[in-house]
């Protein structure tokens, strides 16, 4: 274990200064944005025309019912990055040091950095009691949810922070949040309902840390823009839609990714499954060099482990349109042979 302290979040920076100069764009991880009428935002609907804290009580409504988590828990923020940064600062209210896993979505770490908390690298095979840890639930970027794990986490009596952007992509797993469980999450709509051009978030925790919670809230990121908050309310009483795409993707392309792993002795991975990304490992060291040879001449763009702090992979995002995603995935498959 090592003490990590780091303020960059050099994931974003390599994904906006890249994404102009590719072709695949293999790095991103939102979904477009929906088909209004086959989401169901209708703009004349009259039930639109009312204040803000109707329309706030509504998304916590629908939040509540979408997860099956009673309302009284429930706290709208901006974004999901905003979710992580409150988060971490609730944390600091507990603690001076967090326990994080690797690969690792690397905002958890700045933020927690920035938070002014420590930060300790730990194996998901190590025991830990009474620990202090943030996580992303499912895993970016393995893209799985290490349920055995999770288990292990609440008989501990840890304080636990899980970011679970991606949940919804597996409708079989139940958010990580219990009551009185010493567990706190956070979500999103910009991943599953590609609904990115109007951020919305909420952060779910118990009694006992929501007073410090609306705090920090209130002084970070006070309000959500009303409008991405019925926006995100409306989509979510529409599920089929968006089952069905998500279906399409964890199904049709995760196998066309998993074939092109299994057919390259170099690579391997742990098969994801509760979210469109995985993190495929290359057998050595090198990720950002190797990802740039990758984009300079074939036009596809991946995420280098190392922003992720595992040097020896890169994280792939299989959201594409399936024809496109089998045009990348032949354009690399020389860099394997």
């Amino acid at each position: 274990m090592s003490l990590i302290k780091t303020n960059q979040v050099r994931m974003f920076r390599w994904i906006d200064g890249m994404s102009d100069a590719c072709t695949y764009n293999l790095a991103k991880n939102d979904l477009h944005f929906p088909d209004p009428e086959k989401a169901g935002i209708d703009h004349h609907d009259e039930e639109t025309f009312v204040n803000s804290k109707d329309i706030r009580r509504e998304y916590i409504r629908a939040i509540g019912s979408l997860l099956g988590v009673d309302e009284i828990y429930i706290h709208p923020v901006s974004s999901g990055s905003t979710a992580i940064y409150i988060s971490a600062l609730l944390m600091k209210t507990m603690t001076e040091k967090v326990m994080i896993s690797k690969p690792e979505y690397e905002p958890m770490y700045s933020a927690a950095s920035l938070a002014g908390l420590e930060i300790e690298e730990f194996s998901m095979g190590d025991e830990l009691h009474g620990k202090k840890i943030m996580m992303s639930l499912p895993n970016n970027p393995l893209g799985i949810r290490p349920d055995s794990f999770l288990n292990d986490v609440r008989e501990g009596e840890n304080i636990l922070f899980a970011d679970e952007t991606f949940i919804l992509f597996n409708r079989k797993k139940r958010t990580a949040f219990k009551p009185h469980s010493g567990i706190i999450v956070s979500g999103t709509t910009t991943k599953y309902f590609g609904l990115s051009p109007m951020k919305a978030g909420w952060i779910i925790c118990d009694d006992e840390y929501s007073d410090d919670l609306i705090n920090i809230i209130d002084t970070v990121s006070p309000g959500v823009p009303a409008h991405s908050m019925w926006a995100a309310s409306m989509v979510m009483k529409h599920l089929k839609y968006f089952e069905e795409r998500a279906k399409l993707i964890m199904e049709r392309n995760l196998s066309m990714v998993h074939d092109f792993v299994s057919d390259h002795r170099k690579l391997s991975w742990i098969k994801p499954d509760s979210a469109p990304v995985g993190f495929i490992n290359f057998g050595e060291k090198g990720s950002v060099d190797l990802c740039t040879r990758i984009l300079k001449k074939t036009g596809v763009l991946l995420v280098p482990g190392e922003f992720m702090h595992d040097d020896s992979g890169f994280r792939i995002s299989f959201i594409l349109e399936t024809e496109k995603l089998q045009e990348a995935l032949d354009r690399i498959d020389p860099f394997f042979k």
